[in-house]
C-alpha cells in the first residue's frame, strides 16, 4: 500500500507579487505534485511563471522545474521526482518560486504542493 500524500505548501489566498514559499522541508519525500490554478493576473501583471528549486549542499538554490509562462487564468500541474515527468531528486529542502511580469503586477492563485 502506498503511503498517503501529505500537504507540503498551500499558495497564499491573497494576491501575490513575485516571491517564494520559503524553505520547505522535503527530506522525507521522494515525489512532489504541484497543482496550481491561476485565478487572475492583477494590477498590470502580464504573465506569471512558477519554479521548483532544490537547496544544494553548498547553500545555492538549483532550479528543478519551470512552468510555461502563463498569460491568462488557467491551471499548472507537474510531477517531480524519480520516474516522474521531471525526473529530479528533490533533496532535503525545496521551495516554490513565482515571477510576475508587468509593473506592480500580482497573481491570485489557488492550490499548492503535496508530496509522498
Amino acid at each position: 500500500m502506498k503511503p498517503p500524500a501529505i500537504p507540503v505548501y498551500t499558495f497564499p489566498a491573497a494576491a501575490q507579487p513575485s516571491g517564494n514559499s520559503g524553505q520547505l522541508g522535503c527530506a522525507s519525500l521522494d515525489l512532489l505534485a504541484i497543482d496550481l490554478t491561476v485565478v487572475s493576473l492583477n494590477t498590470g501583471a502580464t504573465a506569471v511563471q512558477f519554479f521548483l528549486d532544490r537547496l544544494g549542499e553548498d547553500g545555492v538554490w538549483y532550479q528543478l522545474w519551470t512552468s510555461a509562462s502563463i498569460t491568462a487564468p488557467g491551471v499548472v500541474s507537474a510531477s517531480v521526482g524519480p520516474g516522474m515527468a521531471t525526473a529530479a531528486m528533490i533533496g532535503r529542502n525545496c521551495r516554490l518560486r513565482w515571477a510576475v511580469t508587468g509593473a506592480g503586477g500580482t497573481v491570485t492563485a489557488t492550490g499548492g504542493i503535496i508530496g509522498r
